[in-house]
């Protein structure tokens, strides 16, 4: 895998990642990718595209006004992270972990929840009014 950091922009840096086939001890890697510190600073208003973050442990990371496009998050662990502001394009959250979360001011397209834990009724209503589902089949549209 190579995880590669754009240039930095005004608003944050782009990490695209490039991969291999994931094997289990990648995935475990994958757990502790980043640091403390970075969970606490370095990953605001990022943009995570094209990646697998499988079993990742975002636990108290501020990832405000973040942006995931294309991205795995199955089995990652979101407890107590700030997600206000997070966008979710086309990625799978499927198993996650968001025990104490934050959310606010997000969107949803295409991101599926499906099996996650720790989300409160209102969280869960909040994400679907917002265009996150938790259906395997997908969002419902309207006719």
């Amino acid at each position: 895998m190579k995880v590669g950091r754009g240039r930095r922009g005004g608003r944050g840096s782009v990490v695209e990642v490039e991969e291999a086939e994931p094997t289990r001890s990648l995935a475990r890697a994958y757990a502790s990718i980043f640091t403390d510190a970075e969970k606490k600073r370095g990953l605001r208003r990022q943009v995570f595209r094209n990646g697998r973050f499988d079993g990742v442990d975002f636990s108290r990371a501020d990832l405000s006004y973040t942006r995931f496009e294309d991205v795995t998050l199955s089995g990652s662990n979101f407890t107590r992270a700030n997600l206000r502001g997070v966008t979710f394009v086309r990625c799978d959250l499927r198993g996650s972990t968001f025990e104490r979360a934050l959310l606010g001011k997000n969107h949803f397209e295409l991101a599926l929840f499906a099996g996650s834990r720790g989300l409160t009724n209102k969280q869960r209503e909040y994400i679907q009014r917002h265009g996150g589902t938790f259906a395997l089949d997908g969002p419902k549209r309207n006719a």
